[in-house]
């Protein structure tokens, strides 16, 4: 699971300013790649207790080479069909 901010809008939607709420999944769609492949995104939700925090679950291929510092990437496409990267990320691979 990685924890992510900027998501955008939730279903159902989220208020300024309040906590998450067990139930509110991100609205727009995520992808993923891990170390130049795709990754299935298991879950994207807004975590429940938190402000402005989002949780992605993915799930890293079996085929993955195993590294200290493998690429991770998101992106994410909102509902009105903008697209927007995340800045690459290097996660350890085991």
């Amino acid at each position: 699971t990685l924890f992510a901010t900027g998501l955008g809008q939730t279903v159902p939607n989220a208020s300024t300013g309040v906590l998450g709420l067990p139930g509110q999944l991100v609205g727009g769609t995520i992808y993923a790649g891990v170390n130049n492949q795709g990754a299935a995104v298991i879950s994207a939700i807004y975590q429940p207790g938190m402000l402005g925090v989002y949780a992605v679950a993915v799930q890293i291929p079996a085929s993955t080479i195993t590294g200290t510092a493998q690429p991770l990437s998101l992106l994410m496409v909102d509902l009105q069909g903008g697209s927007y990267p995340a800045l690459t990320a290097y996660v350890p691979i085991q």
